[in-house]
């Protein structure tokens, strides 16, 4: 199978999970206010933070997930929202089990109980 192939067929079989979480997150109310989507976007970036390590790992396949990494992208977006590259690098990563990672939050996007420290400034 093609990589072309591969990623459609992920898109696809992922697709009803990510339309449950954008209709979860909410996200027009969070990117309402300038905090709100500053948030959110600090959210991804721990997130991203974990999974793209992660993933590259494991797939081992560098030009296949070179253009599909957001985790500068963020960083940029970001440092333009006023958010200092050294309170971004601070930014807590979301781990899929928060309790063996003790600097792990609520940062995963789809947690709404408190917005991160670094976030709030």
């Amino acid at each position: 199978m093609s990589r072309d192939g591969l990623h459609a067929r992920l898109r696809a079989a992922t697709d009803p999970a990510h339309r449950a979480l954008e209709t979860s997150l909410d996200w027009q109310a969070r990117v309402a206010t300038l905090g709100g989507y500053r948030d959110l976007l600090g959210r991804l970036y721990g997130f991203h933070a974990v999974w793209e390590s992660a993933i590259g790992s494991g797939l081992a396949d560098e030009p296949f997930l070179a253009p599909r990494r957001r985790l500068a992208l963020l960083a940029a977006d970001l440092d333009h929202l006023g958010l200092p590259a050294s309170a971004v690098l601070n930014l807590p990563p979301c781990h899929p089990d928060p309790a063996s990672h003790p600097r792990s939050g609520p940062c995963c996007p789809h947690h709404r109980p408190s917005r991160c420290r670094a976030l709030a400034a």
